[in-house]
């Protein structure tokens, strides 16, 4: 995002793939979800104002010391949930699905 700003107090890095920048994260603090999807994924909290990644922790910063954390069960209900609202029967049964996560490398 070219609009993209540093927050006082924090490190900006985009260069960093972002499974290994979250090894080292305490909490991500998001506008939108994306990267706390993957955060949830690697069991690190996040806090977003909108979206799928929003779910655990409402948006409000006086939390970002001490973020709830879901137990795996709540975290693996939620993967699930999520998961299943990203394919249509119709890609499912086409291979669409089964090509996408062999195209990544999620699934050998």
């Amino acid at each position: 995002w070219s609009n993209a700003r540093r927050i006082n107090g924090t490190r900006f890095d985009n260069s960093t793939p972002i499974e290994i920048a979250l090894k080292q994260t305490h909490c991500v603090v998001s506008h939108h979800s994306n990267v706390c999807v993957d955060a949830w994924l690697q069991g690190v909290p996040a806090i977003a104002k909108y979206g799928i990644g929003s779910v655990f922790n409402p948006y409000d910063l006086k939390d970002v010391e001490q973020p709830k954390l879901p137990t795996d069960a709540q975290r693996q209900q939620w993967a699930n949930n999520v998961a299943y609202c990203q394919w249509t029967l119709e890609e499912m049964a086409s291979g669409r699905c089964w090509a996408h996560f062999k195209d990544t490398g999620l699934i050998k």
